[in-house]
């Protein structure tokens, strides 16, 4: 007994590459001057995910032509550049980040800026992974992928 399974679409990925240093995602302030407590975003964060959306739209129309749908996997590769002050020992030796932003942070700033540009919402992320390391030129790499 075979059983014949109806044919599945197949798997969209989306892929882009974003070039500069990107903030890390920040909690809201609140500026209470003025009696009425008032909470803004800070622009470097709006204009770094305005920067994100723009170029993910642009991949989007490129690739895949509508929104991915379902659980989703989002990979997300943070390169930055040795800092020039440190020895040339130390920067031969340089391989993997390990001070700010966190990890954490540079994925919630990818996804939030992904939502309702890519994906319906940043909750259909089931598996998420973020790596940073030293590379030749600052930049992030970004992967979206149906599961």
């Amino acid at each position: 007994m075979s059983e014949e399974r109806a044919p599945q679409s197949p798997l969209r990925v989306l892929t882009f590459v974003v070039p500069g240093r990107l903030c890390a995602w920040a909690r809201a302030r609140i500026d209470a001057r003025g009696g009425k407590p008032v909470s803004f975003t800070s622009e470097r964060m709006r204009s770094d995910q305005a920067m994100v959306r723009q170029i993910a739209w642009q991949a989007l129309r490129a690739q895949c032509r509508m929104q991915l749908i379902g659980p989703l996997r989002l990979t997300v590769e943070v390169f930055r550049t040795v800092p020039a002050s440190w020895s040339k020992k130390k920067q031969g030796a340089a391989k993997w980040i390990t001070s700010k932003p966190d990890a954490d942070n540079c994925l919630k700033m990818i996804a939030d800026s992904l939502s309702r540009v890519a994906m319906a919402d940043d909750a259909q992320i089931a598996d998420a992974r973020c790596i940073k390391q030293y590379g030749p030129i600052d930049q992030v790499k970004v992967t979206l992928e149906e599961l």
